[in-house]
């Protein structure tokens, strides 16, 4: 395919992307006052972004919610922006967790409303001494989204997070973020609550006043759940977990005989999601607060995840002995010789190819010179490349006996039977070139020797000594036919081939005439006319006249 055909493909989908994107934007921005069409697009791309975890986080905290709700007389959030307006399913939230009950107003009208959300606000204010800013009971009682949303992730971050239980002061863990190799030992142990702390705070930033203790106790217990697992190391609530290994890791490290976390490294982002997801909910009875599309996106929600962790150490907070300390050895091992098998492997069947292309088309030479060239070459190959390679060939195949006894049941491309078969069309070709090119040389020789037998017989025949130039003539045409046939079974171009044919075309030409004359002189002219042997006559002379002038 052309280049220009290829970039304007490219271009193609780019403009393809950018118009779905622009109309994804259209929808969202229709929905939104006018103001915002004034906005220039970097500053429309941030308060998108922004719409998208606060739905994000309408479907967490409603999940949340409803968790709870559903304990009592079976009570359901549908639209948590306005199923809250009235107080009542925030007031029955809050008898679930405080265990009394709260006065409520039973009228339908805005005043009922907003006297229900102050009594909400005055039990999380003066009964939990939960600093509640800037959120007014008109702006719930009107489903302001925003206040909305702030005010269950402050009851979520009191009465989720306040059990949460920082791990005591002896146990080694790595809070440096640079650690990102797995097998690292331990060695800092983790620092009290007052002063715990995360190297590159810029990077780990709390969120809507998260105890900084909580969350990096949090960050640090993922971080010890995941150790030893290959590629998966903690740095944040976001994109950390997109690829759902790091959920999986925890659990196998609980359930190593449960999960199979080989496969995590094979599935896809959304299957690992779904997986930990059922499996913490069926095995551990964690609803399922997040949706894998939720988590594996550009832009995760931090807080939806930071919750959902918060769930998952309560029904996990010991962090067992490494399940596979010798697996995660053989599943790095295997990595590092599949990769290196890789390589090998590549390099090796690029040099094979174009080494068998050269014998298969360059087999070509005019002159002696060209001869000598080509041998050289070949010589080369065979004595400095090929023993080179040779042992690259016994490295791959020793990295696949090793793969083989690691139980590495993936697929090698490109795997050793087509190496192996390469390699040996590449030695046959080799040595079928190299028997060619010396029986080329041999036939030459052989021709040298005959051709010069001729001359010298030619010379000799100036006297007729008829029966001796039969004989030499007869053995050298013996001779002439056993080269031919040793000729056709070369495998060299059509033009070597074709030169050598050429060559003993006219060689025999010159026996066959001293042949014909020799017999016509052992037999006497006598029975020939005698224009017959004046023309053999003159045939005679004319060929030692081309041979000797």
């Amino acid at each position: 395919m052309p280049t220009e055909m290829i970039t304007d493909d490219n271009n193609n989908n780019n403009n393809n992307n950018s118009f779905f994107q622009e109309i994804d934007d259209q929808d969202w921005i229709l929905e939104k006052p006018i103001s915002v069409f004034a906005l220039d697009p970097a500053d429309r791309r941030v308060l998108k972004v922004a719409d998208q975890r606060d739905s994000v986080q309408k479907k967490t905290f409603t999940k949340w919610m409803n968790f709870y709700l559903l304990q009592k007389n079976g009570l359901y959030v549908d639209d948590l922006y306005l199923d809250l307006r009235d107080g009542h399913l925030l007031l029955s939230l809050l008898e679930i967790f405080t265990n009394q009950t709260i006065p409520r107003e039973r009228g339908t009208s805005k005043f009922h409303a907003l006297r229900n959300i102050e009594r909400c606000l005055q039990c999380l204010e003066q009964d939990h001494n939960i600093r509640l800013v800037n959120i007014r009971p008109e702006e719930l009682v009107n489903g302001n989204p925003k206040l909305t949303l702030g005010l269950i992730w402050r009851i979520i971050l009191h009465f989720q997070f306040s059990d949460l239980t920082v791990p005591s002061s002896d146990e080694n863990v790595p809070i440096n973020s640079e650690e990102t190799t797995p097998s690292i030992p331990i060695s800092e142990p983790l620092p009290s609550s007052e002063s715990i702390s995360i190297k590159n705070s810029s990077k780990n930033l709390s969120i809507d006043q998260v105890p900084l203790n909580y969350r990096n106790m949090l960050l640090v217990w993922a971080r010890q759940q995941c150790q030893g697992y290959p590629g998966i190391y903690i740095e944040d609530f976001t994109h950390s977990w997109r690829n759902g290994r790091a959920f999986l890791a925890i659990l196998h490290r609980q359930n190593p005989h449960l999960i199979d976390i080989k496969q995590a490294y094979c599935h896809s982002n959304r299957e690992n999601l779904t997986q930990a997801f059922e499996f913490a909910q069926k095995h551990y009875g964690i609803t399922q607060l997040i949706d894998p599309e939720d988590v594996d996106t550009d832009e995760p929600d931090e807080k939806s995840i930071l919750l959902y962790i918060a769930y998952l150490y309560k029904a996990c907070p010991t962090i067992p002995m490494h399940p596979l300390r010798q697996e995660h050895d053989r599943i790095r091992l295997q990595g590092e010789l599949s990769l290196r098998y890789t390589n090998i492997a590549s390099d090796l069947l690029k040099w094979i190819k174009r080494k068998l292309d050269l014998l298969n088309r360059e087999v070509k030479f005019r002159n002696v010179e060209e001869f000598q060239t080509f041998e050289n070459n070949l010589q080369i190959i065979k004595h400095d490349e090929l023993s080179k390679y040779n042992q690259l060939l016994h490295q791959l195949r020793s990295i696949d006996i090793e793969l083989k006894t690691l139980q590495f049941n993936e697929s090698l491309q490109p795997d050793i039977e087509s190496i192996n078969l390469a390699w040996n069309e590449l030695e046959i070709g080799l040595h079928r070139i190299e028997n060619d090119l010396k029986k080329y040389k041999k036939l030459i020789i052989d021709l040298d020797l005959i051709e010069r037998d001729i001359t010298n017989i030619e010379i000799k025949s100036k006297k007729f000594d008829t029966l001796s130039t039969m004989n030499h003539m007869n053995e050298i045409q013996i001779k002439l036919d056993q080269i031919l046939n040793h000729c056709q079974t070369l495998l060299l171009s059509n033009e070597q081939t074709q030169n050598l044919l050429e060559r003993i075309h006219q060689l025999n030409l010159r026996v066959n005439i001293h042949l014909t004359l020799s017999s016509t002189i052992s037999n006497g002219f006598h029975s020939i006319s005698k224009p017959q042997a004046s023309r053999i006559r003159k045939s005679h002379a004319k060929s030692n006249f081309f041979i000797y002038n």
